[in-house]
């Protein structure tokens, strides 16, 4: 599915248990949830935010309290997110583009 294929490259606890995944479909699939999320997101991921691309600390403290009504994705998976896409973005910094540019 489109979220398992999104999701993928960053991990996380959804990925651990089938049903868990399922869930987190259904919370992607509400539009409420989900775009309360994603609004924050994108406002944290924009040039303009304080980190710019990165996610900041206090970037993530703003976006784990929309996942405390629904626990989906959970806050763990939200900040193994940010980690990895803030990791991703130094690499492509560094001109690591591949593996192979290890």
């Amino acid at each position: 599915s489109l979220v398992r294929s999104v999701m993928l490259p960053y991990g996380g606890s959804a990925f651990d248990n089938p049903l868990e995944l399922l869930r987190l479909e259904d919370y992607v699939f509400n539009a409420t949830l989900a775009t309360a999320f994603s609004d924050a997101l994108v406002l944290a991921l924009a040039d303009s935010s304080s980190g710019g691309e990165f996610i900041t600390s206090s970037e993530l403290d703003g976006l784990l309290p929309l996942m405390a009504s629904s626990h989906l994705p959970r806050e763990t998976d939200v900040a193994l997110f940010a980690e990895t896409w803030n990791r991703s973005l130094n690499l492509w910094e560094e001109g690591v583009y591949s593996a192979s540019d290890l």
